[in-house]
């Protein structure tokens, strides 16, 4: 049985949706807060059990029965290494053999942290090596999904506005990160490893200016606003001012040069070459004519 934790969330659906196409379901278990949001699955036949990361009796009773749990990483802004602590005793009390856990790609001699990620990302990497679990580490990059959130909606807007120079980020299509994370936890050999999922190639934000430039046969350009400008922005279009400071942190990781490592590993766990940016920026936001 293979259980995948936050099972209603992007990453955590994503990665049912693409074991069911290679499993029964009834072999995999989704752990979710609320059924209610899962009652789709539940007509899938996959197993459903409510568990909170905060609720170490309910993970527990979850992890009966589970030889592999998937553990996509708490969200950001909440208290990410208890939730993640509890997961993995509670996967070793419960008899589970094998952890995989996702995180996010850093250099490997890398001194740049982004707060509330990278610190909690370490301390749960080593926790899961020492606790004596068959274990995975997954270092993905920047889902190429988040970029509206950087830029705005793709489809409406006539700048690329972000402070990130010409840094680049090796950006992946959520669902491509899923497919691999599913390849990877129904093999065997992947037992003690981590690794570091990115694209074939990285981009700047003047290529993505540049890439919606070609898809939308209008004139978009890139602009290097300073980090003050870009969170004043961001909270002019009504974000939260936290928020805003959050994604100025994946700017300044591209520029400590974090995130624009090529590694094959992707490519490998797939069998084919990742989508590119403007493969993906072509079919989620192609501009209504």
């Amino acid at each position: 049985m293979i259980l995948v934790t936050g099972a209603t969330g992007g990453l955590g659906r994503s990665t049912v949706d693409a074991l069911l196409k290679k499993m029964p379901a009834k072999e995999i278990t989704a752990l979710v807060r609320d059924s209610e949001k899962a009652a789709d699955l539940k007509e899938k036949e996959v197993v459903v059990k409510e568990g909170d990361y905060f609720n170490y009796q309910s993970l527990l009773k979850a992890f009966e029965g589970v030889e592999k749990v998937v553990l996509i990483s708490a969200p950001t802004f909440t208290d990410r290494i208890t939730q993640q602590t509890n997961v993995i005793n509670a996967a070793k009390e419960a008899g589970v053999s094998h952890v995989i856990y996702t995180g996010i790609q850093r250099k490997k001699d890398g001194s740049w942290i982004v707060p509330m990620v990278t610190e909690s990302d370490k301390i749960t990497e080593q926790l899961l090596i020492e606790s004596g679990l068959n274990y995975t580490i997954v270092l993905n990059n920047v889902y190429a999904d988040v970029i509206p959130f950087f830029i705005g909606n793709p489809a409406a807007i006539s700048e690329v506005k972000y402070p990130s120079g010409d840094a680049k980020i090796s950006f992946v299509a959520r669902e491509e990160f899923a497919e691999a994370l599913a390849n990877l936890v129904i093999q065997n050999g992947h037992e003690n490893k981590i690794y570091t999922l990115s694209n074939s190639e990285a981009w700047s934000f003047a290529d993505i200016a540049e890439i919606l430039t070609e898809i939308s046969g209008r004139k978009i350009d890139f602009i290097n606003v300073s980090k003050d400008q870009y969170i004043s922005l961001k909270e002019k279009e009504g974000y939260p001012k936290p928020a805003a400071e959050f994604a100025v942190e994946w700017a300044n990781a591209a520029l400590a040069g974090e995130l624009d490592e090529i590694n094959p590993a992707l490519e490998i766990l797939l069998g084919r070459r990742p989508s590119s940016l403007k493969d993906f920026l072509k079919r989620y936001f192609q501009p209504e004519n």
